[in-house]
């Protein structure tokens, strides 16, 4: 027998990119398990926040941020992601 396997070379389901009040990530459903640990960095490697999933989806109040870059990153299936995120006014 053969077997296959597949992996989406992405697990974000849906993403705002750039960003003004909130943070929103939806991952493909499955993926990050609740209680999974996600940060937030400036560019300049200082970590900003630091959360637990509680399902697939991300929707972090993001208005006291100040506009800029941002790197979010989530370790997924032992995989380190990483996503520059922008904030806008």
């Amino acid at each position: 027998t053969i077997s296959i396997r597949y992996e989406a070379k992405t697990s974000i389901g849906k993403i705002i990119n750039p960003f003004r009040n909130a943070i929103f990530i939806q991952f493909s459903s499955g993926l990050v398990p609740a209680g999974s640990t996600w940060r937030l960095y400036d560019m300049q490697g200082r970590l900003l926040l630091t959360r637990q999933t509680s399902g697939n989806t991300i929707d972090e109040p993001a208005a006291r941020l100040k506009p800029g870059m941002y790197l979010f990153e989530i370790m997924i299936r032992g995989k380190r992601q990483t996503i520059k995120l922008l904030k806008t006014e």
